[in-house]
């Protein structure tokens, strides 16, 4: 076997293992309708990145979206539209200091703030049993049902 052979092969299978663990929406998922969203949410994904008390989420009945970025907090209304959550007056973070902070987690909230609220195509997908809300930017953000 030729050298070129073996990375080829070696890039193959390091792309499948990579590939297997990047975080997809489900085939089967139920419309997004604001009932369906209520609830809290915390972000478990960013990418393939597994992180966790980065952000939080929390769409209310009366329309406004309360939550977390790390130390700061956020708030603004959201409207379900045509399976999109769309955010039409935009979303007021908070810009406090937040301590210490690994450079991860502040990429991943970064992130996560950038495809929710800037990107200007970004899709949502909620798994069938309700409890996952992918969200696809320029990167896909994974959250997790709290409540």
């Amino acid at each position: 076997m030729s050298r070129s052979a073996i990375t080829l092969s070696q890039v193959c299978a390091t792309t499948l293992v990579l590939g297997a663990c990047m975080s997809t929406p489900p085939t089967q998922t139920a419309h997004i309708t604001q009932e369906r969203l209520l609830g809290e949410w915390s972000l478990v994904r960013v990418g393939s990145q597994r992180d966790s008390d980065v952000m939080t989420l929390d769409f209310r009945d009366d329309g406004i979206l309360l939550g977390s970025v790390r130390c700061n907090s956020m708030s603004g209304p959201y409207e379900v539209r045509s399976a999109r959550i769309v955010f039409p007056d935009g979303v007021i973070i908070t810009a406090a200091g937040c301590g210490k902070r690994t450079p991860s987690s502040q990429s991943a909230a970064d992130t996560a703030e950038r495809v929710l609220f800037r990107s200007p195509v970004t899709t949502f997908a909620l798994s069938y049993d309700l409890q996952k809300l992918f969200v696809t930017g320029n990167s896909m953000l994974q959250f997790q049902r709290i409540r």
